[in-house]
């Protein structure tokens, strides 16, 4: 009969919990990151053709907002938001179908989202060593 035995050491970050936690908190802070470029580059489109005499109003109350533990961007409620999206009822009974300036802006997120959350996770990998 033979008899094996193994003895395994670990150690390191990754069985720490260190590395767990490095990379949980370089997702919240990569999905922070996304929301708020998301935003930056929404309110920049919103001072650009087609834009026709904006008043920086609904520019200014455009942020990136932490909902539980989800960030999002938001036009803080602005009530004519939806009219310049074109997705109020009163875009169907008036010839203004909208600027579509959010459509433009989830396009934009979904481009840079997976490059940007790449890069701050590795920089969390490397920091837990």
């Amino acid at each position: 009969m033979i008899n094996i035995s193994v003895h395994a050491a670990t150690h390191g970050p990754l069985f720490t919990g260190h590395l767990r936690r490095e990379v949980g908190h370089a997702v919240d802070e990569a999905e922070q990151e996304i929301a708020t470029v998301g935003a930056e580059h929404l309110r920049d489109d919103l001072g650009m053709p087609p834009f026709k005499r904006p008043t920086g109003w609904y520019r200014s109350h455009i942020t990136p907002k932490k909902l539980g533990a989800v960030w999002v961007i938001q036009d803080s409620g602005v009530v004519y938001g939806p009219w310049l999206a074109g997705t109020s009822s009163r875009n169907h009974t008036t010839r203004f179908r909208g600027y579509n300036h959010w459509r433009r802006a989830i396009a934009h997120v979904n481009r840079i989202s997976r490059p940007l959350t790449d890069k701050i996770i590795a920089r969390a990998i490397r920091r837990a060593g």
